[in-house]
């Protein structure tokens, strides 16, 4: 897999850039346990995208960074519950996204 939880972040081109990662594992993903882990780390990365911290230290407004990042995950989402079906496997991964 090509996406990682430990990757450098220094611009909303980098998270642009890890979510079309995502989207490349998604369509190479066998398993079950494969969709879950890129459902994982796509919830991961849609909540880093929610924190301030984040935020301010890529140093974009709330709306952009938050509003790609929900965007993105529901994109992710999608995607992997297609792939689910298209290998033969039950399709329940949530497609939106709330704040924990």
């Amino acid at each position: 897999m090509r996406t990682h939880y430990a990757q450098k972040i220094t611009s909303p081109a980098d998270v642009d850039r890890l979510f079309q990662e995502l989207y490349l594992d998604v369509a190479e993903a066998h398993s079950r346990a494969d969709l879950a882990e890129l459902y994982s780390r796509a919830e991961y990365w849609a909540s880093l995208a929610a924190s301030p911290v984040w935020r301010r230290n890529l140093g974009n407004p709330k709306s952009v960074i938050s509003t790609d990042g929900l965007f993105q995950f529901q994109r992710v989402a999608r995607r992997i519950n297609r792939r689910a079906k298209q290998i033969g496997l039950d399709a329940h991964f949530a497609e939106s996204w709330r704040k924990k």
